[in-house]
């Protein structure tokens, strides 16, 4: 698998783990975690905040940091869901 191939594949994922939380917003770590055991070899954390800065910057994931303190949690929207 090329480096292309492997970034098509970890956004997909990124994508499919999102979808699987039905609207509700998973926490970067959380995410982080499923994708370590979906995609092998586990991401590093560069890649994996590649994936996500690409997929939100392109409108198919959003970000979304909690007003009272936390870490950031994401959900798939509606151009990630026509995606898959």
């Amino acid at each position: 698998m090329n480096t292309e191939e492997r970034e098509q594949a970890g956004r997909r994922n990124v994508l499919l783990v999102l979808r699987d939380c039905d609207g509700y917003l998973l926490p970067e770590i959380s995410l982080a975690d499923q994708l370590r055991l979906q995609v092998q070899p586990p991401p590093t954390q560069h890649e994996f905040s590649t994936w996500l800065v690409w997929l939100d910057s392109n409108g198919y994931v959003a970000g979304i940091r909690p007003e009272l303190g936390g870490p950031l949690k994401w959900k798939i929207t509606d151009k990630g869901k026509l995606a898959l």
